[in-house]
């Protein structure tokens, strides 16, 4: 999962982010209980948006206390929804197993590998859980299996992105099934998971197109644009509009089966951070000029790289962070790093890196380590 579904302390009001925040406890809570303390790093912003809006459909959660291993000596705010918290959280372990198993598959390093057998045995248990609530997983393993043949055979975006946007349509499918929803509402729910799979997919995509050239491992938009897109030169007009329209329609189609969802709660919350999306997905596919623009995007976002470059941080935006939340009473709502799809690691009270724990560790950027809801 890539981490862009998520409330941004900068647009939404203190109250949105606050709950927000409590259904991210929440679900880091459940990992907790369910599979133990180390659990708690599979925790992210995907699964947590996929948590509040199953939950907003029917409205049957109470808010909670629970134990936070950062900050041990204060409670935090959790909402829990009884029919969801094993499920949710067994799901957010098997889709990590699966991404370890992904991530092995394209570079079979030592820290992968570690990675892998770390999780291992949580991947095991979240199998037996998610077995256990009638959830048939064979049917996740075999998508898994099906990317990776769509990886040699696939032709289209749409053959790449297919299994993610099946993964997730069937992840809303199951928690629906949980929450004894009728069958209309489940596939409204499984649609709305399909297409923004397909965001998240491309995003991926998009953003990783450096990283994963230059240490040549499998990337959907070079499989299918091969020459067109070059690191160093401007991105092409015409490739651009091919990604903006397909991850634009599928934003605006998730948008119009929220609202016919009806939901009970969060509404506004929800609708705020799909446009959010929408605005970010904008401003990278349209106003990054080339990858290479892309890639030191991704590199400012790391508390690493910037650590190793201090003319850089202290020449960004980022580094006058205090300045602007001294000026927006504690809000960086004037803040123009967050503007960026991954915004600095130091930007917004350190809370707005755009990826999950696991891959940040993978990946030597412990970036949401640093984020404020811990």
């Amino acid at each position: 999962m890539y981490g862009i579904l998520k409330a941004n302390k900068c647009r939404h009001s203190t109250e949105q982010y606050n709950q927000f925040k409590a259904y991210y406890c929440g679900l880091c809570e459940s990992l907790g209980r369910n599979f133990g303390t180390m659990a708690r790093l599979a925790v992210n912003y995907d699964i947590t948006f996929f948590y509040l809006v199953l939950d907003s459909v029917v409205e049957d959660s109470r808010m909670d206390k629970g134990f936070c291993p950062t900050a041990p000596w204060q409670k935090r705010d959790i909402i829990i929804n009884d029919q969801l918290f094993s499920y949710i959280s067994a799901v957010n372990i098997y889709l990590t197993g699966l991404k370890l198993k992904d991530d092995l598959h394209d570079e079979n390093s030592l820290i992968k590998q570690l990675g892998y057998q770390t999780f291992q045995g949580k991947f095991e248990k979240a199998s037996k859980i998610l077995n256990s609530l009638d959830v048939d997983v064979t049917h996740a393993d075999h998508l898994l299996e099906q990317q990776f043949t769509q990886e040699t055979t696939g032709t289209t975006l749409a053959d790449y992105y297919q299994t993610t946007a099946q993964g997730l349509h069937f992840l809303l499918a199951e928690g629906s099934k949980q929450l004894g929803l009728d069958e209309s509402r489940q596939e409204l729910l499984a649609q709305f998971g399909y297409e923004l799979g397909k965001v998240i997919y491309i995003m991926d995509s998009f953003v990783d197109y450096p990283s994963d050239t230059k240490n040549e491992r499998f990337n959907a938009l070079a499989q299918i644009f091969g020459d067109q897109i070059k690191l160093k030169e401007d991105l092409s007009q015409e490739i651009r509009i091919k990604i903006y329209e397909v991850l634009n329609n599928s934003i605006v189609t998730a948008i119009d089966l929220l609202e016919r969802l009806e939901l009970k709660s969060n509404q506004e919350l929800i609708q705020q951070i799909l446009t959010n999306l929408q605005q970010k997905v904008l401003l990278l596919v349209q106003n990054t000029k080339s990858m290479e623009e892309v890639e030191q995007i991704v590199q400012a976002s790391s508390p690493t790289y910037l650590l190793k470059h201090p003319v850089y941080f202290f020449k960004s935006r980022a580094a006058r962070r205090t300045y602007y939340h001294r000026q927006h009473s504690g809000g960086c709502c004037c803040c123009p790093d967050c503007d960026n799809l991954i915004t600095t690691a130091i930007c917004c009270d350190a809370a707005d890196c755009d990826c999950d724990a696991i891959e940040c560790l993978s990946s030597g950027n412990p970036c949401e380590l640093f984020e404020c809801f811990c």
